[in-house]
């Protein structure tokens, strides 16, 4: 199992929308689970999107997170969980995923 924390919640750059709540996404076999902050500390369950595969590295920024598999890298909408491909991969090379400042 991996985890990723939702980054980029001032969201400044973006008006005339709400404030991105803070959230934890887990990828868990072949799928993304994602988990919002509820009422007090807790968190709870929101949203659930198939993978083709469990993920090697997590990136969640404001509404997209970046998923590395294996073989590709995909980009998800957290609103709609549609992926995009974003590029293929040497299946000998170990995806990794780090947010730029």
């Amino acid at each position: 199992k991996l985890f990723c924390l939702r980054s980029g919640l001032d969201n400044t750059d973006v008006q005339d929308q709400p404030p991105l709540q803070p959230g934890i996404c887990i990828s868990a076999r072949k799928k993304l689970v994602l988990y919002m902050k509820g009422a007090g500390q807790n968190f709870e369950q929101d949203k659930e999107f198939p993978t083709p595969e469990a993920a090697c590295a997590l990136v969640w920024y404001q509404s997209w997170i970046c998923v590395g598999f294996r073989r590709e890298y995909m980009l998800y909408s957290d609103r709609t969980g549609v992926p995009r491909d974003i590029c293929r991969l040497d299946s000998k090379v170990t995806p990794q995923l780090s947010l730029a400042p």
